[in-house]
């Protein structure tokens, strides 16, 4: 009978201790979650004395904003325009090899001169003639290109590409400003090589002379002076004269 009553006071402070321990995980828990409870009051309290939730406001508002601005980026682009090249009275001249290049500016024409003695400077407004030939004339008969590099507004073209009997092609025709020019005499004169001209851009309402314009020019073909307004012009003699290949 003692062995049994043994058994059941053991029983009960088993079931003590049981109840005991489970109180004092109980108080343990309260205890973490009101520690926690404080750490996230004090981590809001920094948060909010420091601003943070207010940095992190307007992060987001920057955020939106610069969505919005990147949609509408193709609106508010702006492209720069092309400003349209304006023609010069000052037109620079130099050779580069069988080249003649014409240019609207000094620095252009000097670097493109194969020598110092090809740069032949500004011609503006000068008018050649057998008393005063152009500064290219002694290379005249070796030049077998014209390039217009750039717009250019001449007063006067007499006597541009006059003996150029090897040239073959003239680039950028287009690129000439004629509506000042006075006298196109002795222009393509005796330009024996060329077959082609386009001269459907060439306004020639204030030329006064034509004399000897095309003259010699005997393979020249084809011709296009569809807009040339001859009303003013004066002299026009011997104009096509020996252009004995050409068909329109």
């Amino acid at each position: 009978m003692q062995k049994k009553n043994y058994h059941k006071i053991k029983l009960k402070n088993v079931e003590v201790a049981t109840t005991s321990n489970s109180g004092i995980t109980l108080i343990a828990l309260i205890i973490t979650i009101i520690v926690m409870l404080i750490l996230v009051a004090v981590t809001v309290k920094t948060a909010v004395d420091s601003g943070l939730f207010g940095h992190a406001k307007s992060a987001v508002e920057k955020w939106g904003k610069a969505q919005e601005e990147e949609l509408d980026l193709p609106n508010k682009i702006e492209f720069p325009t092309i400003e349209e090249e304006v023609a010069s009275e000052d037109i620079f001249v130099s050779l580069n090899g069988t080249t003649l290049s014409f240019f609207n500016n000094e620095e252009a024409a000097k670097a493109n001169a194969d020598s110092t003695e090809n740069n032949f400077g500004n011609i503006k407004g000068i008018e050649f003639r057998s008393s005063k030939p152009s500064p290219w004339d002694s290379k005249r008969t070796t030049i077998e290109r014209v390039v217009i590099a750039n717009k250019i507004a001449p007063t006067t073209m007499r006597s541009y590409f006059t003996g150029f009997t090897s040239l073959k092609e003239i680039v950028n025709l287009n690129k000439i400003d004629t509506s000042k020019v006075t006298s196109m005499e002795n222009t393509f004169k005796n330009c024996s090589s060329l077959t082609s001209l386009n001269l459907s851009t060439f306004n020639t309402e204030n030329v006064t002379n034509m004399h000897d314009m095309f003259f010699g020019c005997s393979n020249l073909i084809d011709i296009d002076v569809r807009g040339f307004n001859t009303s003013n012009a004066t002299d026009m003699g011997y104009m096509f004269y020996n252009c004995s290949n050409l068909k329109k």
